[in-house]
């Protein structure tokens, strides 16, 4: 029997006591031996696993994700209350059974079950499960196996947690993203349209002109309206609305403008792209297409006049683009060079306070992006501008 002492100090002892009866040589009572074992420590110890598996047990029921456990067999052992509550099964009815009760689908249950076999032992993914009344929910498992000290598998532990609003969220999400995109691009393709109309008033109203210098004045604004107008046109069918490819943006915006330069249509202007592939919002593309729209046409009107003082020189206008993409978060940086090979810009014109429309124009574009603008004009190198401004992420 257990029996228990109080020490000299106060302090209790516990002890397991064994009696025997020791009998005399004519098989009669003589005498008692009693050994008395001091197991005070293991008392101690016992206690300490009982409080440990009382708290533990307490975890897991006070637990809001289900927590499931199945033997090796695949026998249910441990079925909280969350999960009772949720697949609707009582205790009593589920400790047991096997697992795959709980799927949807049986081809699940086996992939599942293998995976944590045969693999590392972890699998973490959804899961169509069945509560008792037949219905479908999804969750979200994370389930290992169980070992003992020799790394022998005892079972399967599993945890989950009922996902079915946050995915019903999710694809009324979608669903409203995606009304917004067509919608976007509903936007996109009616001001391409309008914008097409003002084009077409434009034209029509130039072949009704014939003073020369208000028929360049009506082209520049065709130019300008087509730069705005391609992307818009672009878009609409992009799968990404929000921004758009500018390399592919700017060799269409080129092929539109030197259709109006016959030198350039002709092939006599050897035209020099390097466009890095970026992504640019909406935002930043309409003005620094704008400008660069606004340069060209001023190297294509006024670089290479008829009286060619550069003989044999080819003619070569240039643009390149290139973004710096900074990994620590901060904005990435875009630099636009646009430069032609013959005659540079006079030293007398200030191109920051000038009487040029393009080119307050090219300032106001500038001070929209929050950049700035260097300019380089010696002439017999031409005129080279370097624009510098920075695209937020977005």
């Amino acid at each position: 029997m257990e029996k228990r002492y109080i020490h000299k100090n106060g302090s209790v002892i516990h002890a397991n006591i064994t009696v025997t009866l020791v009998e005399d040589e004519n098989d009669k009572p003589d005498h008692f031996i009693t050994v008395t074992e001091d197991i005070t420590e293991k008392k101690k110890s016992e206690k300490k696993l009982v409080d440990t598996q009382k708290y533990l047990r307490s975890i897991i029921e006070s637990s809001m994700d289900m927590i499931c456990a199945s033997d090796i067999k695949g026998k249910i052992t441990e079925f909280n209350k969350a999960a009772q509550m949720i697949f609707g099964y009582t205790q009593e009815e589920i400790i047991g059974k096997h697992v795959s009760i709980l799927y949807a689908k049986e081809k699940k249950h086996v992939s599942v079950r293998k995976k944590l076999l045969e693999g590392k032992g972890e699998y973490a993914g959804e899961i169509i499960n069945k509560r008792k009344n037949g219905e479908e929910f999804i969750t979200y498992l994370s389930a290992s196996v169980i070992k003992d000290e020799n790394e022998n598998v005892l079972g399967i532990m599993g945890v989950s947690r009922d996902i079915t609003k946050v995915k019903d969220s999710e694809l009324k999400l979608k669903e409203s993203l995606l009304e917004k995109e067509i919608l976007l691009k509903e936007i996109h393709h009616r001001v391409k349209n309008n914008l097409q109309i003002i084009l077409s008033m434009l034209n029509l109203q130039t072949s009704y002109i014939r003073e020369k210098k208000t028929v360049n004045i009506l082209k520049s604004s065709y130019n300008r309206i087509r730069s705005m107008a391609l992307i818009h046109e672009m878009l609409y069918p992009a799968v990404e609305v929000s921004n758009i490819n500018f390399s592919e943006y700017i060799r269409k915006l080129m092929k539109n403008l030197i259709v109006y330069f016959p030198e350039a249509k002709k092939g006599k202007i050897d035209l020099d792209l390097k466009i890095e592939n970026s992504l640019l919002n909406f935002d930043n593309a309409v003005p620094c297409g704008l400008i660069i729209n606004e340069l060209v046409t001023n190297s294509l009107k006024h670089a290479f006049p008829k009286k060619n003082v550069f003989e044999g020189k080819k003619k070569k206008i240039s643009i390149k683009f290139t973004a710096k993409d900074f990994k620590n978060g901060s904005d990435d940086v875009m630099t636009l060079l646009v430069s032609d090979n013959v005659i540079g810009i006079p030293k007398g014109i200030n191109c920051k306070n000038t009487d040029s429309f393009g080119l307050q124009l090219v300032n106001i574009l500038i001070e929209q992006l929050n950049g700035s603008i260097e300019i380089d004009r010696k002439v017999k190198k031409g005129t080279k501008y370097k624009i510098v401004f920075q695209q937020k992420n977005q």
